[in-house]
């Protein structure tokens, strides 16, 4: 990747590390790579090097020491993780890597070329015509996809060699146990043993559909046969199948050097990103970032971006795919490529499907986390939901929209009233401007009369303090309030709004029954979201986050009450019982009104322990 000079703030980077696999590249003061290392989160892993006490391994207490900054590169799943670190580590030997004996050797499934090929499990991948697929994550992996091309296909894994026309008189046990076909025995021909190659291969690219098949007739098979051991272990089998083809395998041997080039744009900035790749692996990265300061076309900046990269890059590629989907510019870009490297043909395309395609996403979103990292250095603001921010700005005609406040109501049956309001502000979560309010006018379980009185006395507090001219979180005036509900939330607010004589805009989140954000209402609009949009991320997490926050005080105050109740003073109710009875009935009026029966519905609860409850609440004084 493009390295950055500027001064590294490792704390403040290390909060932004996404949940994301990838790789980390560590950087010492001279910008040399000095550690290269893969994991299926990078925000715990970085993090654990810096927060962990590694005086008991020295030589990891000494890398971390020499970490000045450090870089990351998203990826999809773990074994395109290992890939990448394994190429990152060889082409640039990093120090620690090589102390640390961390340069690994993955494993690989080879189907070898022969007259009758076999199926084997190396580490070491030679130029010998076979066919290898991986590397692997684990071992475990590997021989159970070994494992099963032997059960459903009956492929050799022997050692033994046939191209010089010696077989064997009898076949060894793996054919007795229905393992193998017995091609050593000549009891298969060659071709039909090619064509069942042909179905692991295919299988081993990803396609489990015909597996599957044979799985389950093999299944019902030995079942019908009462060999239930046999036939648990296809059952099983059956079930692993999808979750290993969750893992990216490649075959390695199909593809041939190409470059892929994304990019993200954003306010006149442009990330452009490369993935160098070889034999469908990727082994480098790089990326660029540019100000549109000339006030250049999309185009022409991409272009000139393009091009200065291939101006002094060395490698001959003859396979570019770049992720813009326009003929006139992806010719423009072969044309150039040919007049710098005099070839008389050379592939410059959009990758439409397959695995460049794939590929491509990754890059795409390694390109937008840059830039995002970039916007977010250079602008204080969460680049994720600019786009959001700015799609709502535009939808209620507001210019600023620097400040937005979420409220939400909890309660259980009207017990515990409580109410939250969670703050955001240039697109981040601001938890120490977050509010808690106690409902203190309203009984029973009233959703709108309960955010009336939370929305009345917060209102009133800034207008309280904008007389006073005191500067808290309450002086400071919301530009958008949120409310965590449908048209009659919004209705509620606006009519407070109104009652204080000030001009905020409001919005409401209709939700759908898995209570998820659905659609936003305001004044006589209804907007339904599409799930993977910026604007529905953004509205889901404030939801997400104002719910939370009620449901946690909720909670609190409901504990504390726990600690001091009516039904301590009834023998064999503990903490434990306490706590499952006021969640089944919901509040103590409630469980006074049960019978027994009802009563030993709840969670954990003995009959002694129903008739003491019982006759507690119904005993004649």
């Amino acid at each position: 990747m493009q390295r950055d000079l500027k001064s590294f703030d490792i704390s403040e980077q290390l909060k932004k590390l996404p949940d994301s696999p990838g790789v980390y590249i560590m950087y010492n003061k001279e910008n040399e790579i000095i550690y290269v290392g893969k994991s299926v989160s990078l925000k715990n892993r970085v993090r654990s090097y810096f927060n962990s006490d590694h005086s008991r391994y020295k030589k990891v207490q000494a890398m971390v020491e020499n970490i000045y900054r450090f870089e990351y590169i998203i990826v999809n799943n773990e074994t395109e993780s290992l890939v990448l670190e394994a190429n990152l580590i060889k082409k640039n030997r990093p120090k620690y890597n090589i102390n640390l004996k961390d340069d690994k050797q993955y494993p690989y499934i080879k189907i070898t070329n022969e007259k009758f090929p076999k199926i084997l499990k190396v580490r070491d991948l030679l130029d010998d015509k076979a066919q290898y697929f991986g590397p692997f994550p684990t071992v475990s992996d590997l021989e159970k996809l070994v494992e099963l091309s032997i059960l459903a296909y009956k492929i050799r894994d022997c050692k033994l060699n046939f191209d010089n026309g010696k077989f064997l008189k009898r076949p060894c046990i793996n054919y007795y146990i229905n393992r193998c076909s017995a091609p050593c025995v000549k009891n298969i021909s060659k071709d039909d043993y090619n064509e069942t190659i042909k179905k692991v291969i295919k299988f081993l690219q990803g396609d489990s559909s015909d597996i599957k098949k044979i799985l389950k007739n093999n299944m019902f098979e030995a079942s019908i046969e009462k060999k239930y051991e046999l036939a648990s272990k296809y059952r099983d089998y059956l079930y692993e199948v999808d979750n290993l083809f969750s893992k990216q395998i490649f075959n390695i041997k199909k593809f041939k050097e190409y470059h892929l080039i994304s990019y993200s744009y954003f306010e006149n900035t442009l990330v452009v990103a490369i993935f160098i790749v070889n034999d469908g692996l990727v082994v480098d990265s790089k990326h660029f970032i540019v100000e549109n300061n000339l006030n250049l076309t999309f185009d022409e900046l991409f272009s000139n971006v393009i091009r200065q990269f291939y101006i002094g890059f060395n490698c001959k590629v003859k396979e570019v795919y770049i992720d813009y989907d326009n003929d006139k510019f992806l010719c423009e870009i072969s044309k150039f490529l040919k007049s710098i490297y005099s070839f008389n043909s050379i592939f410059v395309k959009f990758p439409h499907r397959g695995i460049k395609h794939e590929q491509m996403i990754i890059l795409n979103k390694n390109a937008k986390e840059i830039l995002t990292k970039h916007m977010i250095n250079n602008k204080s603001i969460n680049f994720k939901y600019l786009e959001a921010i700015k799609y709502l700005k535009t939808l209620l005609s507001i210019e600023t929209l620097d400040r937005i406040e979420c409220y939400d109501i909890s309660n259980i049956s009207g017990d515990f009233n409580v109410g939250s309001m969670v703050v955001y502000k240039n697109g981040y979560k601001s938890k120490k401007d977050y509010r808690k309010f106690k409902i203190n006018t309203v009984k029973g379980q009233d959703d709108y009369s309960s955010h009336r009185e939370m929305l009345t006395r917060r209102l009133d507090r800034l207008i309280d303090e904008k007389l006073e001219n005191k500067n808290s979180s309450f002086s400071q005036t919301p530009d958008l309030i949120i409310m965590d509900g449908g048209k009659g939330h919004f209705n509620v607010a606006k009519e407070v709004i109104l009652e204080k004589n000030l001009n905020i805009a409001v919005i409401g989140l209709v939700k759908d029954d898995k209570h998820r954000t659905r659609a936003i209402v305001f004044d006589d609009n209804y907007i339904e979201l599409e799930v993977n949009s910026n604007i529905y991320r953004f509205l889901y997490d404030i939801q997400e986050e104002v719910h939370r926050f009620a449901i946690n005080y909720h909670r609190s105050l409901q504990n504390k009450k726990l600690q001091i109740s009516i039904l301590d003073e009834i023998k064999g109710v503990g903490d434990v019982k306490k706590i499952n009875l006021l969640k089944h009935f919901g509040s103590i009026s409630n469980i006074k009104n049960a019978s027994v029966q009802e009563i030993l519905m709840v969670d954990k609860m003995d009959k002694t322990t129903a008739n003491n409850i019982f006759n507690f609440f119904n005993r004649k004084d």
